[in-house]
């Protein structure tokens, strides 16, 4: 298992799960595809609803949404947080995220599944 700290002043800015993985310095972990599942990944439920305030204010005031209605705002917002965020487990520290090598969440999965 790895880990990333990070700070509230990191994502102040962020707007989409995209800009959020690029503040706290994980976003190659994507495009390297050490993470390409997002069942790999744990937050807290506390830093995980922060972070989603802080993209829903900002998103508002990001670029083409000016030209979508509010519901389709808010579609949107929901579909990229359910898509990219992590899995919520509260044993996880706050302004912290872990992951797991593939085989490494295979093997947690299953033990969760078992009890």
């Amino acid at each position: 298992m790895k880990k990333r700290k990070f700070t509230k002043k990191q994502i102040q800015k962020c707007y989409d799960s995209k800009s959020f993985y690029k503040a706290i310095h994980m976003l190659e972990l994507f495009e390297t595809e050490e993470i390409i599942n997002i069942m790999q990944m744990r937050i807290n439920s506390k830093t995980f609803q922060t972070i989603e305030d802080i993209i829903k204010k900002n998103w508002e005031s990001y670029g083409d949404n000016g030209l979508l209605s509010e519901k389709a705002v808010r579609n949107n917002q929901m579909h990229d947080l359910i898509q990219f965020m992590p899995k919520v487990d509260d044993a996880v520290p706050n302004w912290t995220i872990v992951w797991d090598s593939i085989d490494e969440m295979n093997e947690r999965l299953a033990k969760e599944k078992e009890g």
